[in-house]
C-alpha cells in the first residue's frame, strides 16, 4: 500500500508546472488580444479626428462648391501625411481610405422627405471614410480565432457638418428669377399680377449667405 502511494506521488510531480504553462500561454494570448483591441480603438479615434477635421474644412464658405470639396480633400490628405498623427496606426490606401471622403451622403443616410409622408433622417453632408482594423483578427492559444471569417475587420467613420453656401450659390440665389419670381409663383399669382411687385425687386443679402 505504501509503495502504491509513493508511486502516485512520484507520478504527480510537475503536474502543476504543466498547468501553469497552459494557463500563462492562454493569459498572454488574451493580453495580446486586449492590446490589439486598444490599438484598434486608438486607430479608430485618430481616423474620426481626421474625418471631422476634413468635414470642418469643407464646411467653410468658398468661391464655389467644388472649392469647398477641394479644401476638405486637401485637409484629409495632409492629415494622412502627418507621421506624428497616423504613423504605426493607419496606412493610407490599406487601413484607411486614401481619398474621396467629402460629399453629400444622403443616398446612404436616408434624407428627409419634403412632403413629410415618409420616414426621414437628417441630411448628411460632410466626410465619410472606411477604415480597416486587421489587428482585431488573431488566434488566441487554446481558445481559437477571434473571427471565423478571413476578411479584415472594417468600419465606417463619418462626420456631419453642414456646408456653408458658396459665393457662387449665393449669387445665383439672389437673382430675380431664382428667388423673387419663384416666391411670387408660389403665392398663386396674386402679387405677380401687380406691376409694382414684379418690377420693384432689389436683391439684398441676408443671414443665409
Amino acid at each position: 500500500m505504501n509503495r502504491i502511494k509513493k508511486l502516485n506521488q512520484i507520478n504527480q510531480k510537475g503536474f502543476l508546472t504543466v498547468d501553469f504553462l497552459f494557463a500563462i500561454i492562454a493569459c498572454i494570448g488574451c493580453l495580446m488580444f486586449l492590446l490589439r483591441v486598444s490599438i484598434s480603438l486608438v486607430s479608430a479615434q485618430v481616423a474620426q479626428y481626421i474625418v471631422y477635421a476634413s468635414a470642418r474644412a469643407h464646411s467653410a464658405g468658398d468661391v464655389t462648391k467644388q472649392e469647398q470639396i477641394n479644401a476638405g480633400e486637401l485637409k484629409y490628405k495632409n492629415l494622412l501625411k502627418d507621421a506624428g498623427l497616423v504613423a504605426g496606426l493607419l496606412t493610407p490606401g490599406e487601413s484607411i481610405q486614401k481619398s474621396g471622403v467629402i460629399g453629400n451622403f444622403n443616398n446612404i443616410y436616408n434624407p428627409p422627405a419634403e412632403d413629410g409622408s415618409a420616414e426621414s433622417g437628417t441630411p448628411f453632408i460632410g466626410a465619410r471614410s472606411e477604415i480597416k482594423l486587421p489587428r482585431l483578427g488573431m488566434r488566441i492559444p487554446f481558445l481559437g480565432k477571434t473571427s471565423d471569417e478571413e476578411e479584415e475587420f472594417k468600419a465606417k467613420v463619418a462626420a456631419m457638418i453642414f456646408r456653408e453656401p458658396s459665393s457662387e450659390e449665393c449669387q445665383k440665389f439672389y437673382k430675380k428669377e431664382n428667388r423673387y419670381e419663384q416666391i411670387l409663383k408660389r403665392d398663386g399669382g396674386r402679387f405677380g399680377q401687380a406691376s409694382a411687385f414684379s418690377t420693384a425687386y432689389v436683391p439684398l443679402e441676408d443671414s443665409g449667405c
